[in-house]
């Protein structure tokens, strides 16, 4: 179905929450500063309503959310007005995912650019759609091309594959796999408008994480948990620059949150299973690859398990086992660890943190390494189990689980 002579997600704007995890895709917001009330200035529901299942979050631009969900026997793309939770438009393939531990539906989050909506299906089929009308452009079966049948991707990546595609130029980068033993690639990329594949890169089994791309040790570079390692590629070729060890098995122990650049030369890595966090430096060589030391590493602090951190003026913070924890960047030494959030999500806005808990409760903490007990305010947005990561569009909290959906305005500050 589609919205009669197409909506409007080619205009961006300041407030864009285009991708998983934000503009930069590091779990930042600042595009708007809060209000720090919420008792005197509380947030406002615009609407709540149901929505199909599935752990993904919403691609926000020019006043459109976009999200994929499960609906009886299909899974869906979905774009939704943000002011009216009016559905403009959905695209839909036959494919229904279910596990009993890891629940129903898709779990990437689509990626919005020059108004195309690229999305990940559970199941591996990576889709350019007009982000006008909803129509396909291209797609690609992910786990066909790689010579990996239905019965080995759902024994491969038991939980559904999560990795939300990334745009950079005129690539769109996504994981690929493969079987040990056959054609195993760790990342492709295709041409973002006609779908042709130009790279190819790595070797690696897929994790549940996504790759991002940044300046690090001066090169311009895509970063991403493999299975059980972290690498970073040319960006240009997908060549492999470095790579160092992040013991994991998709289908048990999986590695599932983000590596982080920190500027200028290393790269934040964290995961749930005890492993924690680690702090990584790149030196380049001269044959073009680069050295990688290990600054730090504390099995103790970040075991982030499907969450995300964000570095903030030189602390980290992230749900440690569902624990809201700050973390001295250069030294991995914990600061403080308060709150009982279990398997919830974070996003940075300015030195605020947004906190939504696995119970669908928001909070407002302060991103300070000075005081441990910083909630400044809290609400309930949603009922039941929320693992989903929220988008912010300016003054607009947009929020989602596994059965419903809804958008709040926040109060912004004077």
């Amino acid at each position: 179905t589609a919205a009669a002579g197409g909506i409007d997600l080619a205009t961006t704007g300041a407030w864009d929450f285009p991708q998983f995890l934000g503009p930069h895709r590091d779990a930042s917001a600042d595009g708007v500063r809060l209000h720090r009330d919420w008792e005197g200035r509380p947030p406002e529901m615009i609407w709540r309503q149901p929505i199909g299942a599935g752990w993904s979050g919403f691609a926000v631009v020019n006043g459109y959310a976009v999200t994929q969900e499960q609906r009886g026997d299909f899974e869906m793309v979905t774009c939704y007005e943000v002011e009216t939770g009016e559905l403009v438009w959905s695209w839909s393939i036959e494919n229904r995912f279910a596990s009993v531990v890891a629940g129903i539906g898709p779990r990437a989050t689509p990626t919005i650019d020059e108004g195309v909506v690229y999305a990940l299906s559970s199941n591996g089929i990576l889709a350019a759609l007009d982000g006008a009308t909803g129509d396909l452009l291209w797609q690609h079966d992910l786990p066909a091309e790689y010579g990996v049948s239905p019965a080995q991707e759902s024994a491969t990546v038991l939980y559904g594959r999560a990795n939300s595609p990334l745009v950079v130029g005129s690539l769109v980068i996504v994981p690929a796999g493969g079987l040990p033993g056959g054609h195993m690639v760790g990342l492709v990329a295709f041409d973002k408008e006609s779908g042709e594949c130009i790279w190819e890169g790595g070797n690696r089994q897929v994790s549940y994480s996504s790759p991002s791309v940044a300046s690090v040790a001066g090169v311009e570079q895509v970063l991403v948990l493999n299975e059980a390692s972290v690498s970073g590629h040319y960006l240009e070729s997908g060549e492999l620059l470095w790579e160092f060890p992040r013991p994991g098995v998709t289908s048990t122990t999986p590695n599932a949150s983000q590596a982080v650049a920190v500027a200028p030369n290393r790269v934040f890595v964290s995961k749930g299973y005890g492993l924690g966090g680690a702090l990584l430096e790149l030196t380049p060589r001269t044959d073009g690859t680069m050295a990688v030391d290990e600054v730090w590493a504390n099995a103790r602090v970040l075991r982030t398990k499907f969450s995300n951190v964000t570095v903030y003026d030189g602390h980290i913070y992230g749900l440690s086992d569902g624990i809201l924890e700050c973390v001295d960047l250069e030294t991995g030494e914990r600061v403080w660890k308060h709150g009982r959030y279990h398997h919830g999500q974070i996003l940075r806005v300015q030195d605020l943190l947004i906190v939504l808990s696995e119970d669908g409760e928001v909070f407002l903490v302060e991103a300070t390494p000075e005081r441990r007990d910083n909630v400044l305010g809290q609400f309930q947005a949603l009922s039941g189990k929320t693992w989903n990561n929220f988008a912010l569009y300016g003054p607009y909290l947009v929020v989602r689980n596994g059965e419903e959906a809804a958008v709040f305005r926040l109060p912004l500050a004077e």
